[in-house]
């Protein structure tokens, strides 16, 4: 598609089919799987079966639920695609929220990872993170009602849990974040109050290292040498 217009107010982007003739029925086929797809997902919610369509792989999933990203907290509300007067489709927080839930139904498990949290991208419709754990880094995606949260918590040590979509090895490829809780961790002390703590000061004569005069200390030479068989 190509972008051709933009309207302000309620923002409405205009878009027209990308002038290449070949690829006009695909495009056309494509959308109407997309609003038969989304239609269906409106009327049934969180139980698609086997109907939705072989069309809806985990990929198409992922990309509707990141496009549905931005909807929730206080900023948008809904997004409509419309032709003249017909709406072909309208995507809200429920759409959102049937999305995920196919997509936990899609995933092979429910899955809890501890790391720590990094580099956090929250441009409404990516929300993405990452979490470096003891085996390697796993990128999460979140919805925006899960963002300040995400924010807050960056460089932290956290606890995530959420539907892992798994590699063909057992590895997690992405976690779809539906919790994130952060884990107290100690608190690491200064070289001078570890000092403090234990009543040490530092060394200001290498003297000091000397010790006390050990008393008898030919006797404990002469032992030495016995010891050794020196004659």
């Amino acid at each position: 598609m190509d972008f051709v217009g933009f309207a302000g107010g309620s923002a409405v982007m205009q878009l027209s089919p990308a002038g290449t003739a070949s690829l006009d029925n695909l495009l056309n086929t494509s959308f109407e799987t997309l609003v038969q797809g989304l239609r269906y997902i409106d009327e049934n919610g969180e139980k698609p079966d086997g109907e939705l369509g072989s069309h809806f792989t985990p990929l198409v999933l992922n990309g509707l639920a990141t496009l549905c990203g931005g909807i929730g907290g206080k900023g948008l509300t809904r997004i409509e695609f419309t032709t003249d007067d017909v709406t072909h489709f309208v995507l809200t927080k429920q759409t959102q929220v049937s999305l995920r839930q196919i997509q936990k139904q899609s995933v092979e498990t429910q899955t809890t990872i501890v790391g720590r949290l990094h580099m956090g991208d929250f441009e409404p419709l990516s929300l993405k993170c990452r979490i470096d754990t003891s085996v390697g880094s796993v990128w999460c995606d979140f919805d925006i009602d899960l963002k300040n949260d995400v924010f807050d918590q960056l460089d932290q040590l956290v606890m995530a849990t959420g539907s892992a979509e798994l590699q063909s090895d057992g590895t997690v490829r992405v976690l779809h974040l539906v919790e994130l809780t952060p884990i107290e961790t100690s608190r690491t002390s200064s070289l001078e109050e570890l000092a403090a703590e234990q009543g040490v000061r530092s060394l200001q004569d290498v003297g000091e290292l000397r010790g006390a005069p050990v008393d008898d200390f030919e006797v404990f030479l002469d032992a030495l040498r016995v010891a050794r068989g020196d004659e």
